[in-house]
């Protein structure tokens, strides 16, 4: 038989015989599309019990046999002409119907280019604020090699919120054709970002060929084959526990039944839930789309007539509530009817409003059995006092659309002709057809009813329902407003328009606006349901601008009124781990899985919560189950990864990332996280190869990106560092994780001030940036605002007081304004909650040195030495201690200690030629001068050392050579004159060595030195008073030196003389 594909119209010839009766999917090989064939014989029309038949697919896990879905086509023959578009289905006169199913706007997630038009800029995520519903922040790229990387698997949300999969894109697209899935679903790659299924273009072309398949005629007015269970008619109709639904009302009691009635009802009720179940998994919710329909405002007259009112005892007060089209008016409706209906006041029109209410409540929000029973048992009133009437027909239909919409399209048919002006009857009609998947004839039928009366608001409604299930969203916002035009009370159409416009079109403004027309008068209309939906909208509205107080109070908001839903409180606990709140998170996650334990995102949520609050060990225990629980999850393994880098387990950690990969190729944070593994153990190369495959599978990551910037950072190349991180801000400007990275560069730079600016921006996106006060604080301590610094690490401690990290910092900042007391007391509370955290502990032995309190110094200095044997500065100062003791073979060991371990630990090379030069080594210590100012020319104390070392030696023109030019650089250091003079003076040039002594004294005249030698160089010269002068002035200065009897004498001598 001879195929077409439906999307490049390449043609195909294939074994007729391999085609089995259900149908078979097809790989185009050309463009690579999907379409279903089916064999050529006649089909039997689908029954309601084949259509919500869920055993041909896993929902549990992946579907098995998905390989015999596929068939290989022979190579493409020469494309035939296409055939010649038929006419298209007159619309009725005043139509506002957009082309069903044929849509110009292109699936959620791309650009319509147009004549002239140019590409619309990427959309930026919102942050840490946009990231809060969408824990850990990840980017999921379109893998345009998935045949070569494995298959890709998508996670399948229905409007309940319950999760299903992972499916590969050919079951999807199976479960879409075989009527298992509807359309209005939700699917994600990664289990974390969810969009509407008609936004994968995968999937929208699937979607929209099955919203456009014709309406078989036959099945209005022919029987249903043998085959087919009979037509229900209403009696088995059970309505599932609506977890959306409000208290249920109160019913009464009775006696059970005989034990067989018991049984057959209980037959009933599981093989009408199973029907429910299968139902929910479909495009429109649990027990039907939440389509949150509304009656417009059409003259009273017109809905009397469509209702049968007239004559048939005069208007009933329900009608104003019917006309709401509300959940308050239908649950109203029905609380009022069974008060008539005790009293026997009941007409059949208020009997009509009651059904049609109930049907209502059962479509939209999964009604509880106390709403059906009463629906039953009035059809069943109205058929035996009258069969035929309008009103009964329209009752019966609408509680058989949920169980048997066939058999209610069939029963609409005498009132749903060409001719038809019953526009509840034609809205009844249309959602008969939308449950038997014929979307096209659906929105016909709700086009007709807008015809006969325009401000018919719920049928505007409903068209936008049929407009979103496509993914023609633009077309979906239009129907929804014009529905709360027609109908001011209709917000429910508000609350669908703002979503599209927050999710789709990230419309800030306008979602605003219509969700401050939603929190009007007419909330209290709304059902739980929907009030919280329109609170977790305004959440994201206030996230995105950073209203971080409002975004908690909307999320609580709409737990409190939703609170046995689980999706609410992963959002919110997913919200406080963006910011950093783990312990609220932890709560939050806790209380998630108390309702469903095996929810996954709130397993997940948990186990990173704990992680970030320090319980690593549980953490882990926590993600290892969840691991293999949910073995197609790439989340666990990457959270375990990070979870054993902090155990010090790279090995482990680098199997876990790899794991991730396997799972999901495009995991782009597991693949960050490896390269910047492989960066910590040197493996540079490898690092860069694995973001450059990031980066090929998504160029335009910004998570990519910002890693790249971390491995250059690593590297301390601060330009390609500062170019990647730049790159990622212009992709994602509210990615916090670039700015606050950027900050660490620009500092890096000595740029404190730009620092400074992306700190602040990455507290404006995120206030609780994990290190945000740690790093900002630092940066602050640098630019010298120790009391900003220090009241930043105040406050950051009053919120996580059991960060060692944030003392010692504190500490730092206490010290540099001064107050060593209160510096003292954060060291120690730091080193108290982290015995490990050696650089507390070295900050408390440079205090202690610092007030010559040696012992205690070296104490610390040993304990640091002991914690980390390659402490090079613990080393150094273990040495000055000794020293100071004068234990110089073991400062000497210290300072040769610390050089071994850092080659550039200049101090610790100029204490031990110091040292050497002491014990009269000079040679060595000649060399270990020589050193640094090889690797630091700008040194002139060395370069004095280094003179002075060659002075002691006796090499008076070498240490001539290295002074004078130290003199060059800077003729007023201090003790570089004199050193001259003595060089000089040594060299017996006395009358140069005079002019540097008298230079040294001008400079410092409290130096004894110039003095003394000053005094030898008048006697030499015989200018006796002028020598006995600088030899007192030495006495004065210096009157414990060991040589001061020498000097005396030399006074004595002189005066003598």
């Amino acid at each position: 038989m001879k195929v077409q594909c439906e999307k490049c119209g390449s043609e195909y010839n294939i074994d007729e015989s391999r085609v089995p009766p259900a149908g078979l999917q097809i790989k185009c090989p050309k463009c690579l599309a999907t379409f279903m064939v089916r064999p050529r014989q006649a089909e039997a029309p689908a029954t309601a019990g084949d259509m919500f038949d869920l055993g041909a697919v896993d929902l549990s896990g992946d579907a098995g046999g998905n390989a015999d879905l596929e068939l290989d086509l022979p190579q493409e023959q020469a494309p035939a002409a296409p055939p010649a578009p038929g006419p298209a289905a007159a619309q009725p006169p005043g139509s506002t119907l957009p082309p069903v199913g044929g849509s110009t706007l292109p699936p959620l997630g791309q650009s319509a280019a147009g004549p002239g038009s140019t590409p619309a800029a990427p959309q930026p995520s919102a942050g840490a604020g946009g990231q809060l519903f969408d824990f850990l922040d990840q980017e999921i790229a379109s893998d345009q090699e998935a045949e070569k990387s494995g298959p890709v698997r998508y996670r399948i949300r229905r409007k309940s919120g319950k999760v299903f999969g992972p499916f590969d894109q050919d079951t999807v697209k199976k479960m879409l054709v075989d009527h298992q899935l509807m359309g209005n679903e939700e699917a994600s790659l990664d289990g974390v970002n969810y969009k509407p299924l008609g936004a994968f273009e995968e999937f929208a072309t699937t979607i929209r060929a099955l919203m456009d398949e014709p309406v078989a005629q036959a099945e209005v007015s022919a029987p249903p084959p043998p085959s087919s269970p009979a037509p229900s008619t209403g009696d088995d109709l059970v309505a599932p526990q609506g977890v959306d639904f409000a208290e249920p009302p109160e019913e009464t009691s009775g006696k059970s039944g005989s034990g067989a009635g018991i049984m057959i009802a209980l037959g009933v009720l599981i093989l009408v839930i199973i029907a429910g179940v299968a139902l929910g998994f479909t495009r429109f919710g649990f027990f039907g789309i939440k389509a949150l329909t509304g009656s417009g405002t059409a003259s009273r007259q017109q809905t009397a007539a469509t209702t049968g009112q007239q004559g048939q005892g005069g208007p009933s007060d329900l009608l104003s509530y019917y006309y709401q089209d509300s959940y308050a008016g239908y649950t109203t409706i029905y609380q009022r009817f069974k008060e008539m209906h005790k009293k026997g006041d009941d007409t059949q029109t208020d009997r009509l409003l009651a059904v049609l209410s109930v049907a209502a409540l059962l479509r939209n929000y999964g009604a509880n059995e106390a709403y059906l029973k009463t629906g039953r048992t009035t059809v069943v009133a109205m058929k035996d006092e009258d069969p035929e009437s309008k009103q009964t027909i329209k009752a019966e239909a609408a509680l058989l659309i949920l169980p048997n919409p066939q058999q209610a399209f069939k029963v609409l048919q005498p009132l749903v002709g060409k001719d038809s002006q019953d526009k509840e009857a034609l809205y009844l009609a249309g959602w008969a057809l939308a449950y038997q998947k014929k979307w096209a004839e659906s929105a016909r039928y709700f086009d007709r009813a807008t015809v006969i009366d325009p401000d018919f608001a719920k049928a505007y409604h409903a068209l936008g329902d049929i407009q979103a299930l496509q993914g023609d969203f633009k077309s979906a916002a239009l129907f929804y407003q014009k529905a709360a035009e027609k109908d001011p009370r209709h917000v429910q159409s508000l609350v669908e328009l703002a979503r599209i416009q927050i999710e789709v079109n990230d419309d800030l403004d306008a979602g605003s606006q219509s969700l401050q027309q939603v929190f009007g008068k007419y909330f209290n209309n709304l059902a739980p349901a929907e009030q919280a939906k329109a609170h977790a909208l305004q959440a994201r509205i206030y996230a995105k601008r950073h209203q971080h107080d409002k975004v908690i109070s909307s999320l609580q908001t709409a737990i409190n009124l939703m609170p046995a839903k689980v999706s609410y409180l992963a959002e919110l606990g997913n919200y406080y781990l963006d910011i950093g709140e783990y312990a609220k998170a932890h709560a939050l996650f806790d209380k998630a899985l108390a309702k469903d334990a095996k929810n996954v995102d709130a397993q997940i949520g948990k186990g990173r919560a704990m992680w970030k609050s320090g319980d690593i060990v549980k953490a882990k225990i926590l993600l290892e189950k969840t691991a293999k629980a949910a073995p197609r999850d790439p989340r666990p393994p990457y959270l375990l990864g990070r979870i054993s880098e902090d155990l010090q387990k790279p090995q482990q950690a680098m199997n876990y990332y790899q794991q991730a990969l396997q799972v999901s190729s495009k995991f782009l944070l597991a693949r960050v996280a490896m390269a910047q593994l492989q960066m910590k153990q040197g493996k540079t190369a490898d690092a860069l190869g694995v973001l450059g495959e990031a980066v090929r599978l998504n160029p335009h990551s910004a998570i990519v990106h910002n890693g790249m910037g971390e491995i250059y950072l690593a590297q301390e190349n601060l330009r390609l560092a500062v170019r990647e991180f730049r790159q990622a801000m212009d992709l994602d400007p509210e990615l916090p994780g670039a700015h606050f990275n950027m900050a660490l560069a620009l500092r890096q730079q000595g740029k404190l001030d730009r620092a400074l600016a992306e700190f602040k921006q990455v507290a404006t996106l995120a206030p609780r940036y994990p290190d945000l006060a740690y790093e900002h604080g630092y940066t602050l301590y640098l630019k010298k605002q120790y009391q900003d610094a220090l009241k930043m690490y105040e406050d950051a401690i009053t919120r996580n007081p059991k960060d060692d990290r944030l003392y010692f910092r504190a500490g730092l900042a206490a010290l540099g304004a001064g107050d060593e007391q209160a510096a003292v007391n954060y060291f120690q509370t730091a080193s108290g909650l982290n015995p490990t955290n050696s650089e507390a502990v070295f900050q408390l032995g440079l205090l202690f040195f610092g007030k010559k309190d040696i012992d205690r110094a070296r104490e610390l200095f040993k304990k640091v030495v002991e914690q980390n044997d390659n402490d090079a500065r613990a080393h150094y100062y273990m040495g000055l201690c000794y020293q100071h003791q004068d234990m110089m073979l073991d400062a000497l060991e210290e300072y040769r200690t610390a050089i071994k371990l850092d080659s550039k630990l200049l101090d610790a090379r100029i204490a031990l030629g110091k040292a050497q030069a002491q014990r009269l080594q000079f040679e060595e210590a000649i060399e270990q001068f020589k050193r640094v100012v090889a690797m630091d020319p700008q040194r002139l104390d060395v370069q004095l050392a280094l003179g002075e070392a060659y002075l002691k030696q006796g090499a008076a023109r070498q240490a001539l050579r290295v002074l004078t030019r130290a003199y060059r650089k800077n003729r007023k250091f201090p003790g570089l004159a004199y050193l001259v003079g003595r060089a000089y003076h040594d060299q017996d040039k006395i009358s140069r060595a005079t002019k540097f002594y008298q230079e040294a004294v001008r400079l410092n005249p409290r130096d004894p030195m110039p003095h003394y030698y000053l005094g030898y160089v008048y006697k030499a010269g015989r200018r006796n008073r002028q020598a006995i002068s600088e030899f007192r002035r030495y006495l004065q200065l210096r009157p414990d030196a060991p040589d001061a009897d020498d000097v005396r004498e030399e006074i004595d001598y002189l005066l003598n003389e």
